[in-house]
């Protein structure tokens, strides 16, 4: 080997590699590491010694002081933060944040980039958000939605379209917003968000606002759906319910160095949650207002209405929860204890990563692309999430004006903030959920199949009475005379499944069984087909000690077969953690959750008095919930929709007496108090 003349050279390899991952990350870890070209340039030793594709670690380890890679690793497995994965995705990002800075609203990239974009938002844990404070991505994106989200509407009667690159640009914009951006957003920015928005928060025929139709609660949809004639009801703006075609909601997107197939975000519900986040203001207190209920009954006002106490409380506590900024620092503020479960890679309730709150929604992303099939995943929904006080804002479109605009193939011209008029209203609902646990079986739902609905105008439930007492809910179907009985959630408490008369477990049990059965007799199998012995006696020796050797020292076989496996080898287990994407969800023995609730006292002297009843679909993680009004007057409204970062946001309508029927229908968001 011809001695190196540079004493950088002769430096040993880990040295280099130390130095270069200090000089990548000498200031401070924000945009790509430039200080480290002149290095790479020294030399072509250096350069072949140091490149991106000779040194895997040292780029891998420059994506760790950069972004975060907790949520990658506990969504995709220990495969997606290999060094060679890490150092790919270090390049996709610095490639897709450089050319956001440029600020260029028209590449052929550009949509590629903005999912780059939305996932860099979902894995935030600190660090990355500063990176897309580098590129300039919410400047990029107030001009992206205001030049080019209605680009092509001319191709869909004015309306603006449904495109990917839209759905990514209105979540990343909100998901980036906190109050001091809030506060400081200038009222003519403001107006032409809210503008721009308006059609797909509002216009639910057109834009779908979940990732299967309301109308069934059982997944996947039989395939009879398919046929056009099973669908009954086209609109102007397509059919109804919205049954989306499967091709054209998954997407392949690299992502840590392999295409992963992902389901874009909804565009009505991020539009949602921008339009209420944008437009939600104080309500104004009248001083004529009586101060306080005492003070209301004194003036011999007993009926339901405000009083400035109530507006101050609704006014303390806005609709919707934003995400707000990351520490990159953040696990300096844990225990040992906790660092430990944000680092071992495993999902689970508490997580203290902003990351984490998101999980529900990458979940979704991953498995709810089709209806027509089911994809492991893991959690739709956490348990327990609705348990509590929620507040929040429903808007409503003024009847008439709002029929005109979804009957209408084209968007109207007039089509402004004062047509429809919408007006907000405030909500609150004291929520309990209630577990079904196996072997106890759920109550079926209800609707009529010959109709293809699963009873969405009565939460997903068949006509039934529900009774809720000492911690548990029996319901109980009038029609059939099933009683199901659901234990209430309390937090902190464990519930009653058990492994071993819950039915999933024993199920689990028996198809370990089953498999290791037949691992055992393959071994055996192939041991005696090995075999030549001159009599049987010697050859069953033999395969006895092949298999044996095969299954270890300390495991015997006749055990093995008569005990019921309920755990992974550790062969097995290896296999699981390299695997690209594996889920293995623990069985918590739950197989339905039922909600139910009421308007506080004081809620409902304000606001009215309501009860609550819904239901969760398992699939999706979709919320049904019925509210009662105690005055029939003011009738009965359906809230659909999911948890986003710790919002419940979704679409309320009024319950119509025929399923086919398009109904009034408004956004909303609800946040716990």
């Amino acid at each position: 080997m011809p001695l190196q003349s540079s004493f950088l050279c002769r430096v040993p390899c880990e040295v280099l590699e130390e130095i270069s991952v200090n000089v990548a990350l000498l200031d401070a870890p924000v945009g790509p590491p430039t200080a480290l070209v002149p290095l790479l340039l020294t030399c072509k030793h250096l350069y072949n010694t140091l490149g991106l594709h000779s040194c895997s670690d040292v780029y891998a380890r420059i994506f760790r002081g950069s972004f975060d890679c907790r949520a990658a690793r506990r969504r995709l497995g220990e495969k997606a933060v290999r060094p060679s994965h890490l150092a790919a995705q270090l390049k996709r990002n610095f490639a897709t944040l450089r050319r956001i800075r440029a600020g260029n609203l028209v590449h052929d990239e550009l949509e590629e980039d903005l999912w780059a974009v939305w996932l860099m938002c979902l894995e935030n844990d600190g660090k990355n958000e500063l990176q897309l404070d580098w590129a300039g991505v919410d400047d990029f994106l107030v001009q992206f939605l205001r030049t080019r989200l209605w680009h092509a509407r001319e191709t869909y009667d004015n309306w603006p379209a449904e495109f990917t690159i839209n759905a990514l640009a209105i979540w990343i914009y909100w998901y980036r917003l906190d109050e001091g951006k809030l506060a400081t957003l200038n009222s003519e920015t403001r107006k032409l968000l809210l503008d721009r928005i308006r059609p797909y928060a509002l216009a639910a025929p057109r834009y779908a606002s979940f990732l299967a139709p309301d109308n069934h609660f059982c997944i996947p949809l039989p395939r009879r759906i398919d046929d056009e004639y099973e669908r009954v009801l086209v609109t102007p703006h397509g059919w109804y319910p919205q049954y989306r075609e499967p091709s054209m909601c998954v997407e392949l997107v690299e992502h840590f160095g392999l295409k992963r197939e992902l389901s874009p975000p909804l565009i009505a519900q991020g539009a949602k949650l921008l339009y209420i986040s944008l437009s939600e203001m104080p309500f104004t207190i009248d001083p004529a207002l009586p101060v306080n209920r005492e003070h209301a009954m004194q003036m011999g006002r007993n009926y339901v209405n405000p009083t400035q106490t109530d507006l101050i409380e609704a006014n303390a506590h806005k609709a919707v929860k934003l995400i707000g900024r990351g520490d990159p620092e953040w696990t300096q503020r844990l225990t040992e204890e906790q660092r430990r479960l944000e680092d071992d890679g495993a999902w689970r309730k508490g997580l203290k990563a902003i990351s984490a709150a998101l999980d529900e929604e990458w979940n979704r992303m991953v498995g709810c692309g089709n209806p027509y099939e089911i994809k492991p995943k893991g959690p739709t929904y956490a348990f327990g999430t609705l348990t509590g006080l929620w507040k929040g804002l429903l808007l409503v479109p003024d009847t008439d004006q709002y029929f005109a605009l979804v009957n209408s193939a084209r968007l109207p011209a007039s089509f402004s903030s004062q047509n429809p008029l919408v007006v907000g209203y405030p909500m609150y609902a004291n929520l309990r959920e209630h577990h079904c646990i196996m072997p106890e079986m759920p109550i079926m739902p209800g609707g009529s199949e010959d109709e293809n609905d699963d009873g969405i105008s009565n939460a997903w439930f068949p006509h039934c009475r529900i009774r809720e007492a000492g911690g548990f809910v029996t319901i109980t179907d009038e029609e059939h005379g099933f009683v199901s009985r659901y234990e209430t959630f309390v937090e902190g408490r464990d519930n009653s499944h058990n492994p071993e008369t819950c039915t999933a477990c024993i199920r689990e049990r028996e198809l370990d069984e089953v498999e290791e059965r037949e691992r055992i007799e393959e071994i055996m199998a192939a041991a005696a087909s090995n075999a030549e012995y001159p009599d049987d006696d010697t050859n069953l020796v033999r395969v006895r000690k092949q298999v044996d050797a095969a299954l270890g020292p300390n495991t015997d076989a006749d055990e093995l077969i008569d005990t019921v496996m309920s755990e992974v080898t550790s062969d097995d287990a290896s296999s699981l953690a390299e695997s690209d994407g594996c889920i293995e969800n623990t069985c918590s023995g739950i197989t339905d959750i039922a909600i139910t609730g009421e308007t506080l006292p004081r809620h409902g002297q304000a606001w009215h008095h309501f009860y609550f009843y819904g239901r969760v679909r398992s699939w999706d993680g979709l919320v049904a919930i019925v509210r009662v009004p105690m005055i029939p007057q003011l009738g009965v409204y359906i809230f659909r929709g999911y948890i986003v970062a710790g919002n419940f946001v979704g679409s309320w309508r009024l319950r119509t007496n025929h399923v086919r029927a398009i109904p009034l229908e408004g956004p909303f968001v609800m946040s716990k108090v």
